[in-house]
C-alpha cells in the first residue's frame, strides 16, 4: 500500500469520527444502547475503508501489451542458399503499479536454419520487476530484479563498458559496426545523490552465452574442427560456455551541464570461451570463459550539435594464442575516441577510433563509422555503417528503411565481412556476406 493511500484512509477515518461526535456534541451518555450504535457505525466505516482500499489497489495497476511481427529473408552471396528465412513474433508486456514489471519474449520460425538448429524456437529475452523510491530531486533508489539487457554505454560501435551481457554468437550481427548481446539474469541497484549516480549489478549465475550450433554459418573454424575431431572420437571435448559463476560490476557517473564523466569496474568472465587442453588417454580439450577484471574511465561532452566521447580501460587478462595455438594471457589497455553530430537536412554522422595496446602481443587498432540521411519527412532512411581494423578486418553495411506508416516498415540491406589473419573471426566469417530484405508490423 502506498503512503498516499495510507494517509488518505487515515484522513477519512478521522473525518468519520468527527462527524459522529459532532452530531450531538453535548451527548455524553455511554449506555449500552449508545455503545452498540457506535459499534455499528464504526463497523460500517471499516467496510467502506476496505472497499475503498480494494478499489484503489486494483486501479493503481496498468498494463500495455505491444508486439512486432517481423519477417526476414537473408540470402548468401558467396555460399549457396539462405542464412535465414525467419518469421518472428516479438511480444512485450509492460505493467506499471506499486511495482513495475516488464516481459519480452520472441517466437521464431526459421525454415532456412533447420540444418543447424530447430525450425521453431521461443526465447525469453527479458523478464524483470523494478521499483524506485525518491527522496528529493537529486536523491533516489531504483532496483530491478530478473533477466535484463543492461547497457552502460552506447549500443552502436565499440565500447569498454558494455560488459554485463555476452556476445550472442547464435545470431551475432546487429549492424555494420555492432555485434548483438544477449540478456542476463541480474540484480541491479541504482542510487542517485548530489554526488552523482552509483550503480551495482550482480549476476548470480553470470552472463548467458548463446553459442553457434555446429555447421552454423557463425561457427568459428576452430570450434568446428574440435567438434569434428570429437565426433570421430579423436579427442574429448567439453564445451563449458556457461559455467554459472557469479559476476558483478560497479559504475559511478557524474552528469553536468553538457558533460558526463564516470568510472566502471567489472569482475566477470570473458564473452568468448578460451581453449585449454590436457592429455589423459587422449587429448582432452575444454572451452570455457576465463575471469577478467576491467577498470574503465569514460567521459563525454556536448558541443552544440556534436558529442565527443573518450574511454580508456585496463584489462588484467586478455586471452591470446601464439602461432602454435597455445593459450597465453596478456594485459590490455584499450583507448577509444569518438565523435558524432546531427547536421542539417536530417544527416547524422558518427566515427570512432580505437587502439588496443597489449603488453606482449601485437597491438590492434581501427575505426568504426556510420552515416545516414532521412528523406520524405523522415520516412525513408538511407545509410552506411562499418568497421575497419588491423590486417583489413572489416564489415560494411549499406541499408535502406522505409516507414510506410507508423505501424509498418520495410527494409533492405547488403552486408560484407572479411579480412584479417587466418585465425581471426573475420576470416572465419568471410563467406557470410549476404543481402537481406524484411518487413515489420508494429501493434
Amino acid at each position: 500500500m502506498s503512503k498516499r493511500l495510507v494517509s488518505y484512509l487515515i484522513l477519512c477515518s478521522c473525518m468519520g469520527n468527527v462527524c459522529l461526535a459532532s452530531a450531538d456534541p453535548f451527548d455524553f451518555d455511554i449506555d449500552t444502547e449508545s455503545q452498540s450504535s457506535n459499534l455499528v457505525s464504526v463497523t460500517t466505516l471499516d467496510e467502506k475503508e476496505e472497499s475503498l482500499q480494494e478499489k484503489t489497489f486494483w486501479d493503481s495497476w496498468d498494463y500495455r501489451f505491444s508486439g512486432i511481427i517481423d519477417t526476414t529473408i537473408r540470402k548468401n552471396i558467396v555460399r549457396h542458399g539462405y542464412q535465414t528465412s525467419r518469421l518472428r513474433l516479438d511480444t512485450s508486456l509492460k505493467i506499471t503499479g506499486p511495482i513495475d514489471a516488464f516481459i519480452n519474449a520472441k517466437f521464431d520460425y526459421d525454415e532456412a536454419a533447420r540444418k543447424w538448429h530447430e525450425e521453431t524456437s521461443a526465447t525469453l529475452y527479458e523478464a524483470y520487476i523494478s521499483d524506485s523510491l525518491s527522496f528529493s530531486n537529486q536523491n533516489g533508489i531504483t532496483y530491478a530484479l530478473g533477466k535484463q539487457r543492461i547497457s552502460w554505454a552506447v549500443t552502436d560501435g565499440v565500447t569498454t563498458t558494455d560488459l554485463l551481457n555476452a556476445l550472442d554468437f547464435k545470431d551475432p550481427i546487429a549492424s555494420g559496426r555492432t555485434l548483438k548481446r544477449f540478456s542476463s539474469w541480474a540484480a541491479k541497484l541504482q542510487v542517485g545523490s548530489a554526488l552523482g549516480t552509483s550503480e551495482f549489478v550482480y549476476l548470480p549465475i553470470g552472463k548467458e552465452r548463446r553459442k553457434a550450433k555446429k555447421d552454423s554459418p557463425w561457427e568459428l573454424s576452430t570450434v568446428y574442427s574440435l567438434r569434428e575431431s570429437a565426433e570421430r572420437n579423436e579427442i574429448s571435448l567439453e564445451e563449458k560456455f556457461n559455467p554459472h559463476k557469479p559476476e558483478f560490476a560497479l559504475r559511478h557517473m557524474v552528469y553536468g551541464e553538457g558533460f558526463d564523466i564516470g568510472v566502471v569496474f567489472h569482475n566477470g568472465l570473458s564473452d568468448i570461451p578460451v581453449m585449454t587442453s590436457r592429455y589423459q588417454d587422449k587429448l582432452c580439450v575444454k572451452l570455457e570463459p576465463i575471469r577478467q577484471r576491467t577498470y574503465s574511465l569514460l567521459a563525454a561532452a556536448t558541443i552544440e550539435n556534436s558529442t565527443i566521447r573518450a574511454e580508456v580501460a585496463f584489462q588484467d587478462k586478455a586471452a591470446m594464442y601464439d602461432k602454435l595455438g597455445k593459450l597465453y594471457l596478456d594485459k590490455r589497455v584499450e583507448y577509444i575516441l569518438g565523435w558524432d553530430r546531427n547536421f542539417d537536412y536530417d544527416i547524422y554522422a558518427n566515427i570512432q577510433f580505437f587502439h588496443d595496446w597489449y603488453q606482449a602481443s601485437q597491438d590492434d587498432y581501427g575505426v568504426t563509422y556510420a552515416l545516414n540521411q532521412q528523406y520524405f519527412n523522415q520516412a525513408l532512411t538511407l545509410g552506411v555503417s562499418g568497421f575497419l581494423g588491423y590486417h583489413n578486418e572489416h564489415t560494411v553495411e549499406v541499408y535502406a528503411e522505409y516507414a510506410v506508416s507508423d505501424s509498418f516498415k520495410v527494409r533492405a540491406r547488403y552486408f560484407d565481412i572479411g579480412g584479417g589473419i587466418s585465425s581471426s573471426m573475420y576470416a572465419d566469417f568471410a563467406k557470410n556476406d549476404f543481402v537481406e530484405i524484411g518487413a515489420s508490423y508494429f501493434f
